[in-house]
């Protein structure tokens, strides 16, 4: 199987999105659309049909080593949310969106997961219970200017975000507002400490 995606792959990956421009997700219906409108439903990629999948955005690794049209080695996309969506809960305007880490936690009693995601305005919060259908619950504003890197861990139901940026500190969240979140919900910190300005990583 072709897992490595060559330099001349990558070029005639170029031109085929230049001669046809593809949605902004590479999965799901819109994405199929596309393939049929203007590729007769395959492209490059391999052929890629919502209803071949396990879920509406999801994405088997093929053998040409795609998950729809994002490149893949043995491993399957459940699902995705893209950079516009992690960061809708924001207040509007203009704003350059694009994420650095992330991290996750589980809550001991119901079992359900969460995904943490840095973002260079403050920290998203996913629950991934359902892998296939992710339901964004909202964001973390930072506690300083916007920075492409910030850093997240969890201590017990706290998670701790530290950032590159000066003046951060850590903001301390409580997982917990979590389990009775409505989406699209704009948090504010539980607590903060300021007995430093600026960090790249954090240890638990």
């Amino acid at each position: 199987k072709k897992y490595m995606v060559s330099s001349i792959v990558l070029n005639e990956i170029q031109r085929d999105q230049l001669e046809h421009p593809y949605p902004d997700k590479l999965v799901g219906e819109d994405y199929e659309t596309t393939l049929a409108d203007q590729r007769g439903g395959s492209s490059i990629f391999g052929p890629y049909r919502v209803k071949d999948q396990a879920g509406a955005r999801a994405a088997k690794c093929n053998e040409l080593g795609f998950a729809g049209g994002y490149p893949c080695r043995n491993v399957d996309l459940l699902s995705m949310l893209d950079t516009n969506e992690l960061a809708a809960a924001f207040p509007t305007g203009s704003f350059y969106n694009a994420l650095n880490d992330i991290w996750g936690w589980t809550d001991p009693v119901s079992k359900r997961e969460f995904s943490i995601v840095g973002l260079r305005r403050g920290t998203a919060f996913v629950e991934i219970t359902d892998p296939y259908n992710p339901r964004y619950l909202g964001v973390l504003p930072a506690s300083a200017p916007a920075t492409f890197w910030r850093d997240m861990k969890v201590m017990d139901h706290y998670a701790l975000i530290v950032s590159d940026v000066s003046k951060h500190g850590m903001q301390i969240f409580d997982m917990q507002h979590l389990l009775n979140a409505t989406e699209n919900t704009l948090w504010s910190e539980d607590a903060h400490y300021d007995e430093f300005g600026n960090a790249h990583n954090i240890f638990v």
